[in-house]
């Protein structure tokens, strides 16, 4: 079953699922470093769930009603990059449900940040293709462990390993 054919709170059990078989079976090197800014487990973890708990809210209200692309796009780049560290625009569009040209827009604005790189080969058959910044891989593992913390995140989390999973 694909992805895009899972009720959306399938997805999160879907995410710590394949976290949890990533953890067993070919462990990510979290002492990874971005341009030593490190990357933990738990804002991992984090990650991936912020981005299934955004999907699971497409089950109820529909997809116009939220537009912050920018942040899906980074919390993409983070939960990719101990797997594969630079996503081109194609790549991460398709992750966030963007075209390519919004997608692109919304990356030039993250870049202006220092939050986000670019990696520009200069070949017409390479693909332009980005990744998190120190700044940005820092900032969102801060940001993910602070939130990792919260009373009400482990609520959230305890409520969503708890509830049935079926469509209504």
């Amino acid at each position: 079953m694909d992805e895009e054919d899972m009720p959306p709170i399938t997805n999160l059990l879907h995410y710590r699922d394949q976290r949890d078989r990533l953890t067993r079976d070919d462990p990510p090197d979290f002492g990874l470093e971005q341009d030593n800014a490190p990357i933990t487990s738990v804002a991992f973890e984090v990650a991936q769930d912020v981005i299934a708990m955004r999907r699971n809210r497409l089950r109820y209200l529909p997809r116009r009603l939220f537009g912050e692309p920018g942040w899906d796009m980074l919390l993409t780049l983070y939960a990719e990059m101990p797997a594969k560290s630079w996503l081109s625009l194609e790549e991460l569009s398709a992750s966030v449900d963007l075209p390519p040209r919004t997608a692109n827009r919304w990356l030039e604005a993250l870049k202006a940040q220092a939050i986000v790189e670019e990696s520009f080969s200069g070949k017409p058959d390479e693909a332009t293709c980005f990744r998190l910044t120190a700044k940005g891989t820092a900032a969102l593992t801060e940001y993910l462990t602070e939130l990792s913390e919260q009373p009400l995140w482990s609520d959230l989390c305890a409520m969503t390993e708890t509830r049935d999973p079926s469509p209504r």
